[in-house]
């Protein structure tokens, strides 16, 4: 948030202890009043503080630089950088920035100040894997982490043998960097996707019971694991 030129003020109007946060904002040229709980704030260009100031301010004068989405981009030497609470994933801002160079936040320290979303050299929202959907609508809770969830088979069925069991792994989240999903039968691999769509025929397959689950791999080593799916594959003795 960058405060308005007049002044920001928030005050909890009820009985007790104000519940209100208020973190990782900049204010310039305003008065601002903050009531609850706030830290790792910037006071900017002669704003006035109208409570305690806090331990983790940032207290300059900085210029505001404009970019491709707006008048508030920072400069990569910027005194709010990496000045925030906590990681940008946490806050939703993986894909954003603050910056005129336009690299994304991911999962650094989040700046203090408003946040843009990350465009690339073509002026176009960031899209990793090149499928037409910006990277930010893609990963919509903006951690930059994948989801893959096991599809097929459906959970309890049951297959004769000898089966082929159809295995199909969809990912949701942000999938830009992801460059494999494995199946495996409990710890054991049973094959390896590189590409959409993930999906795979297991031949051959013995009677027995089965805990079948998919991983997905991306590029900077993060995995993510599927809920386990149960079969079993029968025979004519009944199992």
């Amino acid at each position: 948030m960058v405060g308005a030129t007049n002044g920001a003020y928030f005050y909890y109007n009820n009985s007790g202890a104000s519940p209100n946060t208020n973190m990782n904002n900049a204010f310039d040229k305003c008065d601002a009043y903050l009531d609850g709980a706030y830290s790792n704030n910037a006071y900017l260009n002669g704003t006035t503080l109208e409570m305690t100031a806090e331990s983790s301010a940032v207290i300059r004068n900085i210029t505001w630089l404009t970019g491709g989405l707006g008048n508030y981009y920072q400069a990569t030497n910027s005194p709010l950088i990496d000045k925030g609470s906590t990681t940008a994933d946490r806050l939703g801002l993986y894909h954003y920035t603050t910056q005129t160079n336009e690299v994304p936040e991911t999962n650094a320290i989040v700046d203090v100040g408003y946040h843009y979303v990350a465009l690339g050299t073509n002026g176009l929202p960031l899209d990793s894997n090149n499928d037409g959907i910006p990277d930010y609508l893609e990963d919509a809770k903006g951690n930059g982490q994948v989801v893959v969830t096991l599809t097929a088979p459906t959970n309890g069925a049951y297959f004769s043998e000898p089966a082929t069991i159809p295995l199909q792994a969809v990912i949701s989240g942000w999938g830009g960097h992801l460059t494999n999903v494995e199946f495996f039968r409990a710890a054991t691999p049973i094959t390896v996707v590189p590409a959409f769509p993930y999906t795979y025929s297991w031949p051959i397959v013995a009677a027995g019971a089965y805990s079948l689950t998919a991983v997905a791999y991306d590029a900077s080593g993060i995995t993510s694991t599927s809920t386990v799916i149960n079969v079993i594959v029968t025979n004519l003795c009944g199992y």
